[in-house]
């Protein structure tokens, strides 16, 4: 469903403190799927709108305190050309 769908997705590996995306994802930010795996927190970070970076670090940590396994989150994250997406 998620491929057929062409959304945009990403799995936290919490042990390592890392994300790995899908095509889609990279694709939406200029990418291909092995430029930007595995990506780190400080790495999604660097991509993320500074206006956004406190929503993102909020809604993880209240997950993380609420015990809830998923999250929702829309950012800006800049592009491989340098400007912004969604």
């Amino acid at each position: 469903v998620i491929e057929g769908a062409r959304v945009g997705t990403w799995e936290y590996d919490h042990a390592r403190k890392e994300s790995t995306v899908n095509d889609v994802w990279a694709g939406i930010l200029g990418y291909r799927k092995d430029e930007v795996n595995p990506v780190s927190l400080e790495r999604l970070l660097e991509r993320v709108h500074p206006d956004d970076r406190k929503q993102l670090l909020t809604r993880q940590e209240s997950r993380r305190e609420d015990g809830v396994s998923t999250y929702q989150s829309e950012l800006r994250m800049r592009h491989r050309d340098g400007y912004w997406v969604w």
